[in-house]
């Protein structure tokens, strides 16, 4: 990645640091005075009005991590296809993820890159389906399109014996060791995802949100249907067959 391509996703990771953390003055500094946001509805906001219904609790961000980010430079402008995992809670309702696509438009000034302009919606992504059936009810995921997660996949039919890891997780050893090369690592895990913990060679499931630090592990997918909560009075060992 180029020195102003890299300039421009450290524009969009503080920008998305700044919702997160309700800060209007780091959101001043990346969100141009002019700049225009257009939410999925098509409604369309200015940047303080943006930053009105942020700091009111209208708009509410708890995490947003960057899936997918190409950068197209012309001179002084930017163009951004980028693609997020973000769980908000916004007019009124609770809080959900959304697999959020913001197609962002940015100048070069003076300061630095700034946003200008940004137009939300949702993506579908690439994801692959898995499925897990515990007690005879079955609970569907979605794994991402990686080396890694088609490696899982592969071994699939299997009943697997998982293991409770405190209040945080389920983990099922799989004696295997997939290609994880390129995939990115992780401390923070949230309820319902899916990840695997390559130091045990282990698929997890996540019951609560929490920091494992330092621990890491990959984060490889989400659960649709909610099974944590039934996992969360589980006993210390469940089996659970895995199903692609």
């Amino acid at each position: 990645m180029g020195e102003e391509s890299a300039a421009v996703i450290t524009c969009i990771e503080r920008m998305l640091d700044g919702m997160v953390r309700k800060d209007a003055s780091l959101l001043r500094e990346v969100l141009s005075e002019d700049m225009q946001l257009i939410h999925m509805t098509g409604h369309k906001q200015t940047r303080e009005e943006f930053l009105g219904e942020l700091l009111d609790g209208t708009l509410n961000y708890r995490s947003s991590r960057i899936i997918d980010a190409p950068v197209a430079i012309d001179s002084d402008t930017a163009e951004v296809e980028l693609k997020t995992e973000t769980e908000a809670a916004v007019y009124g309702g609770g809080y959900h993820r959304w697999r959020l696509r913001l197609d962002t438009e940015l100048r070069l000034t003076e300061e630095g890159w700034r946003i200008t302009r940004s137009v939300a919606s949702t993506y579908r992504g690439i994801y692959m389906d898995i499925t897990f059936v515990l007690k005879g009810k079955e609970y569907r995921g979605l794994l991402k399109d990686l080396p890694l997660t088609e490696e899982i996949r592969s071994v699939l039919p299997k009943a697997l014996e998982f293991s409770r890891g405190g209040d945080r997780e389920y983990y099922a050893v799989m004696d295997m060791s997939p290609d994880d090369k390129g995939s990115c690592a992780t401390s923070d895990i949230r309820k319902n995802g899916i990840y695997w913990f390559p130091d045990w060679g282990a698929l997890c499931i996540v019951i609560a949100d929490t920091d494992i630090s330092p621990y890491t592990v990959i984060h490889i997918g989400d659960m649709d249907d909610d099974i944590s909560s039934v996992l969360m009075n589980g006993p210390g060992k469940v089996t659970i067959e895995a199903r692609r």
